[in-house]
């Protein structure tokens, strides 16, 4: 279950009505693995799998192996350190530093040159799961992506934070790609598929999730296997979250500004939706007809035309 004080009190639901069973959006899975960079013929190469690992009290209190460059290896969620015990996070203050070592380690200039801005070309909308680390994933770097983050990746347009963000890297960074990402194993849709009251400020941002599932009731409660069901909710509740996206005005004036109808999937920024595998680390890009959906809601939620830009 969620730890319910790590959680940030955003109230609110954007979530569409739509009757149960009568989505009008068909979502497929694919196996497209590591899609960055975002063309047109991404490489389809699977990363080698890395398996979850459980890690004893022992192992975290011993001093983590060194490889043959004589830096500390890391296991999978593992400190050499128990920091319950480091009050004053010691620990992660010796880490920056060896961080910036390795970093300015060939090139003395590296953090010089982010004095005169950014220009990230992702914006990410993720889960604040410790075990999704966006730029990492994507073999990515400091620099490389503007990043959001909530409780099971919800885009909500009461959340004022995460709207901030959107209309911040839309028109002022203007990035061209948009990553909607969930994940498997994800708490929070875990705890929304139970018929349980985990209190506000939590239950209130979970109902956004129960939302998804009401609009597929029928074809999530056609699967029998609960883990098999919690796995396909969070690839539609990622899919839901990528149309929350086209709803805003913000998405919208930046399809029309562009010259392009803003009721297209297609256009700057790009929607992606994405789900992670913790258990593997794969990225996997869900193929859902995004264009259809859009298209058919375009008369309750466009509010641009061309000739209005």
């Amino acid at each position: 279950m969620l730890n319910i004080a790590h959680l940030l009190v955003i109230l609110g639901s954007a979530t569409a009505f739509v009757p149960a069973g009568r989505s009008m959006l068909s979502v497929k899975r694919s196996v497209r693995v590591n899609v960055w960079p975002f063309d047109k013929n991404p490489k389809e190469e699977p990363q080698p799998a890395v398996r979850a690992m459980e890690v004893s009290e022992e192992t975290m209190n011993k001093p983590p192996p060194v490889n043959g460059n004589g830096k500390a290896m890391r296991m999978p969620g593992a400190l050499s350190v128990d920091l319950s015990k480091d009050l004053e996070l010691n620990t992660i203050f010796a880490g920056n530093a060896n961080w910036i070592a390795d970093c300015t380690d060939g090139d003395p200039e590296f953090f010089s040159r982010f004095s005169q801005g950014q220009t990230p070309q992702i914006l990410w909308i993720g889960c604040s799961d410790s075990r999704v680390p966006a730029n990492r994933l994507m073999g990515l770097d400091m620099g490389d992506v503007f990043v959001t983050r909530n409780v099971a990746n919800v885009v909500s347009h009461m959340d004022t934070s995460l709207m901030s963000v959107l209309q911040y890297a839309v028109e002022a960074l203007k990035v061209p790609h948009i990553v909607v990402c969930g994940h498997y194993e994800c708490g929070g849709v875990k705890a929304s598929s139970t018929q349980t009251d985990h209190t506000p400020p939590l239950s209130v941002w979970l109902r956004n999730i129960r939302d998804v599932q009401r609009i597929y009731a029928d074809e999530l409660f056609a699967i029998k296997d609960d883990t098999l069901r919690v796995r396909r909710l969070v690839e539609l509740n990622v899919i839901e979250q990528c149309l929350n996206l086209y709803k805003t005005g913000i998405i919208q004036r930046t399809r029309v500004k562009g010259g392009g109808p803003s009721g297209l999937a297609q256009g700057i920024p790009v929607i992606h939706p994405l789900v992670f595998d913790p258990t593997t680390g794969q990225l996997i890009k869900l193929d859902a007809d995004l264009e259809i959906a859009v298209k058919a809601l375009g008369n309750i939620y466009d509010m641009y035309e061309l000739e209005h830009a």
